[in-house]
């Protein structure tokens, strides 16, 4: 750090700033930013954000970085390259050496700026911006221990070590974040030796326990802007050359515009898809898929945006595609990088497609799906009551009744209230009418939320208990009634007909299916309307009946 002639005499830069840093001058580097509110991102990073119309929450999703990768390359690197700014006095620049001389000419890469030079950083965090009530903002000044070689390591001048893949892709083995000192020639090199340059590479975020951080009051900007001009002459013809061109349409303030990559437009319909804009979402997953039209998520992802909208056999036909493609699930954006794939995934698309079989009525189909899905997480050791339960919902509509009650006695045994309370149906449709009672009680006594329908389903076993009394009695298979076109069960008995009351008990339906599940940390579906109300209705006895 040079402290200049003048060192003496400072005032508010020693008393306010220098003091504060003491020590962190030997080994620290150091960055200014006009706004002590801003993140500290890089200019990439931002730029992304914009993109995806200034929705930070962008960040947490898990296909960022992904989104990251496929900007430095498509939109920066190649297209560079092609305009013979990756060529330095004859030799070819490296893609951090490329980086680094584009970021100082105004794009806006992966790249954050910092100095060895604590004086620099306090000049760039000076500089004057307002809030929206046009009020001075306070500055920040962030110090980052790159010595500190628990957290950080110095990228190589080895051309491999610089290849943007490598660089920007987030490491699970190694916890160092990377800094470069570029050594770069041309019309770069008299800025960089000026700003006493060091690059910190954003992976694609700086974890925050590394970052220390110094603000500036608003108030005192003026003047130490005053004073590093005069007594150290850092200003802003001292600190920096013209740039113009390439780096100029790609600084952080320019709009980028479409970003023509699947994964771009896959976070942009996940995105849409949270919001519940299911239409913009189909439409990002269809311009994925006009991309690259062999990748199994987008298809997956699009299937569940249709079945929000009702679109049934659309979603249907979407998770055959991605069935179809399920040996290329993800989308790799760097070559020779293979994400894990498993029945983690794969189970996901045959119960969202057996979902979508199940609105359309097709339940042998759902069946199949569900056992599928099934075998996939038993294989995974997930465990999901849900897939017990949707297809004990598909048993029931076919008329599998002793399938169905092994299916929610499954799903019930996880603690599943809705398979108790729909076992306790089935029990009725059986004519078993003790047990029903049974699980009505049990689901009462854990608190299900549709109270009115099931103190109204006990209270029709109760009746048909009453009635029937200790007459024998037998139950039909259900049928649907010409009439009321309601599913029907009809229970002979041979209790006097003169003493029954005229009564036919109406149960309240099946809690319909489970919602679908969203996939990437995306919201799962809203699930599905109660199915089957039916009526019992009692008849006398037939005993010529076979």
């Amino acid at each position: 750090m040079n402290l200049g002639k003048g060192a003496n005499s400072l005032s508010i830069v020693s008393e306010k700033y220098l003091s504060k840093i003491g020590a962190k001058s030997q080994s620290y580097a150091f960055r200014g930013q006009k706004d002590n509110n801003w993140q500290l991102h890089s200019a990439a990073t931002r730029r992304l954000i914009k993109y995806f119309d200034n929705e930070e929450e962008v960040l947490k999703s898990s296909r960022f970085a992904d989104v990251y990768l496929v900007y430095h390359r498509v939109v920066l690197i190649d297209p560079a390259r092609t305009n013979g700014f990756g060529i330095e006095d004859g030799r070819t620049m490296s893609d951090l050496q490329l980086l680094a001389k584009l970021q100082h000419f105004g794009a806006a890469t992966g790249l954050i700026d910092f100095t060895w030079d604590p004086l620099v950083a306090l000049w760039f965090a000076c500089q004057s911006t307002v809030d929206e009530q046009g009020h001075e903002s306070s500055g920040r000044v962030f110090a980052i221990d790159l010595k500190n070689r628990m957290r950080f390591s110095r990228v190589s001048n080895e051309e491999v070590e610089q290849v943007v893949e490598r660089l920007l892709s987030p490491s699970e083995t190694s916890p160092h974040q990377s800094f470069y000192e570029p050594m770069i020639l041309g019309d770069a090199e008299r800025r960089l030796l000026r700003q006493h340059s060091v690059f910190v590479v954003e992976r694609p975020f700086i974890p925050e326990d590394l970052a220390k951080a110094i603000d500036i009051d608003s108030k005192d900007k003026k003047e130490m802007l005053e004073e590093l001009d005069k007594l150290f002459g850092i200003n802003q013809n001292s600190l920096f050359a013209d740039v113009q061109g390439f780096s100029v349409v790609n600084g952080a303030k320019s709009i980028l515009k479409d970003l023509e990559s699947p994964i771009s437009y896959l976070v942009q319909g996940n995105r849409f898809y949270e919001q519940g804009e299911f239409e913009s979402a189909i439409s990002s997953y269809d311009r994925c898929i006009n991309l690259d039209s062999t990748i199994s998520e987008p298809y997956f992802l699009r299937g569940n945006a249709k079945s929000e909208k009702g679109d049934y056999p659309g979603a249907v036909k979407d998770y055959d595609w991605a069935i179809r493609n399920k040996e290329r699930p993800f989308h790799d954006s760097v070559e020779g990088l293979q994400r894990p794939f498993g029945p983690h995934y794969l189970w996901q698309l045959f119960f969202n497609r057996g979902n979508g079989k199940a609105e359309l009525k097709d339940y042998a189909g759902a069946v199949r799906d569900y056992d599928e899905a099934i075998e996939l997480c038993n294989s995974a050791l997930v465990r999901r009551p849900d897939l017990y339960f949707n297809r004990g919902n598909a048993n029931v509509m076919r008329f599998f009744l002793e399938d169905a009650l092994n299916d929610y006695e499954r799903a019930a045994s996880y603690g599943y209230l809705p398979a108790q309370f729909n076992r306790g149906n089935v029990f009725v449709m059986m004519g078993r009418f003790m047990e029903a009672l049974q699980c009505y009680e049990q689901v009462g006594q854990s608190g299900y939320e549709h109270r009115d329908q099931l103190i109204n389903n006990w209270a029709n076993v109760k009746f048909l208990q009453e009635e029937i009394g200790d007459s024998d009695y037998r139950v039909h298979s259900p049928s649907c009634d010409i009439h009321s076109r309601l599913l029907t069960i009809e229970v002979e008995t041979s209790a006097p007909a003169n003493r029954r009351r005229p009564f036919t008990p109406a149960f309240g339906g099946f809690t319909g299916n489970s919602g679908n599940v969203g996939g990437e940390g995306l919201p799962g579906g809203r699930g599905y309307k109660v199915k089957n109300e039916f009526i019992v209705r009692l008849s006398q006895f037939n005993t010529h009946a076979a």
